[in-house]
């Protein structure tokens, strides 16, 4: 697994047009950016305040960077400064995030698969 990179929130709200394109999710909100000509999209869960404070965000960042399956968005880093909690992941423009998400997370737990 390679080391994912640590993102400024300052440098994603300028990527995406200070959270201007927003996606709606299940499970919180995406926002369409670019960044140095990527295509971006930085994701917050709705419950930012994580369980378990910075050690539960960092075990879903580990996770998130071990999975990788064919057309699924790759995580590429995150922004874990002051109260923000975001995950920066390559831009796919087919699917739905949230089904993406679910597939990774059903997978991972090696739950129900259909």
């Amino acid at each position: 697994m390679g080391r994912k990179r640590d993102f400024a929130f300052a440098g994603l709200k300028a990527a995406t047009k200070d959270f201007s394109q927003k996606m709606a999710l299940d499970f919180g909100v995406a926002y369409k950016g670019e960044l140095n000509g990527l295509k971006i999209t930085v994701e917050q869960h709705k419950n930012a305040c994580y369980q378990g404070g910075e050690k539960g965000f960092q075990s879903d960042v580990r996770m998130l960077s071990v999975v990788r399956r064919e057309n699924l968005a790759m995580l590429l880093g995150s922004c874990s400064e002051g109260n923000h909690r975001l995950f920066v992941f390559e831009y796919v423009c087919t699917g739905s995030l949230d089904n993406i998400c679910l597939e990774i997370l059903v997978d991972f737990s090696g739950g129900i698969k259909g």
